[in-house]
This record gives C-alpha cells, structure tokens and sequence, in this order.
C-alpha cells in the first residue's frame, strides 16, 4: 500500500436490475458461481499446502528445496495455482477467478508457518462464500437519479453459451449521507475503488 493512502470499505445494499435473465435465473446463476467460488478458495488451499508439504519433505530427504520452475513451469506458485484452476470454472471472469485465488492465497501465506508446525489447522472455506470481484470488473455510474453498479461475473465463454449481456446491473440503495458522498465522490473519479465482494443473502 502506498504510503499516506487511506482504505475504507463501504457496504451497499444492491437490487437486481437486468443482465441475468430473470430475478430466479439470477439467483441459480449467483448460487452457482458461489459454490465454484468455494471449490476455488479450497482448491488453492489443497494445491499450496500439498506443495509446501513436498518441498519440505524434498528438504528434510536431500537438504535442498524443490525447484519451483523446474517443477512447475512458474516462477510464482499463485501463477501455477491459477493454471491449475481456471479450466474447471469456465462459467466464472478469468479476473475474478485470480482475485478469488488471491483471497485465498493471501490467507494461506500468512498462516503457513503455524500450519507447517502442526500449531493450527489448514484453511479451508464453508458454503455461501462471497463473490469476489475485480476492480476491472466494476463499474458504477447512475442512471437519471438511481445509482447503478455494473458487474462483469461471467466468462466470454459462459455469456456466449447462454446468450446473456455483458454485465449485470444492480440498482445501489443509499441509506445515508456517509454513502451518498462516498458514491458520489467514487462516480467524480475523487475516490477510487478496489477489489469488491458481493455477498448474496437467501431468503430465510
């Protein structure tokens, strides 16, 4: 981060607009890519602990640690774990998948070393997990008086296959001034925004 910059994170109610097809195709489009954002979370989990776990047996065997690229083909073990997956979500933006890989890479990194000491156990993801979004995948703008978010969660492969548009228009609720301004300043270019997650709460 550099330094001197201020982060907050804003939460906003959103209301389907368009782009999915109906209100109940959306929502089995949102359940599905929600479940693969779980297998995602794990799978990167699996494939990064099942490499730690070689490397350090290579090393306790020959006092030398595997050779990342010569193993691989990757110079980064995030790069190795993204070519691993992002054939099995075809349904799911190629950015997205890396910023849901990236969630929980980040995770695994920072507690591996408890991990690999048996001091904790290794990570994993319950049901109904967020949907993580890249900045690249968002936009915002209004649309007469109502604030509008566009999201790009689909593959070209996914929207071809299924004949839906390019992006899926939710309606922004704004409760309070705190949001206007935030909203208003992020639409002037004031604000930048980042990564976001859209979280999907079922009826009860």
């Amino acid at each position: 981060m550099a330094k001197g910059l201020l982060t907050k994170v804003m939460k906003y109610e959103l209301r389907y607009l368009d782009g999915c097809g109906g209100f109940h195709e959306m929502q089995e489009n949102v359940w599905a890519l929600q479940r693969q954002t779980r297998e995602i979370l794990n799978r990167t989990i699996q494939i990064a602990f099942h490499w730690d776990y070689l490397n350090r047996e290579q090393y306790n065997k020959t006092g030398e640690y595997l050779d990342l690229y010569k193993e691989t083909g990757y110079k980064r073990l995030d790069g190795y774990i993204y070519n691993c997956v992002k054939d099995q979500f075809e349904d799911m933006a190629s950015v997205n998948i890396n910023a849901t890989l990236q969630k929980a890479w980040s995770k695994y990194t920072s507690s591996k070393t408890e991990v690999l000491r048996g001091n904790m156990s290794v990570p994993s993801y319950k049901k109904d997990q967020p949907l993580v979004i890249d900045k690249r995948n968002i936009s915002f703008r209004k649309n007469e008086t109502q604030p509008i978010a566009e999201l790009s969660l689909f593959s070209t492969k996914y929207k071809m296959k299924t004949g839906l548009p390019g992006k899926v228009q939710f309606a922004v609720q704004i409760n309070d001034k705190t949001q206007q301004s935030i909203f208003e300043r992020v639409l002037c270019g004031e604000y930048g925004y980042g990564q976001c997650q859209l979280v999907y709460d079922r009826p009860k």
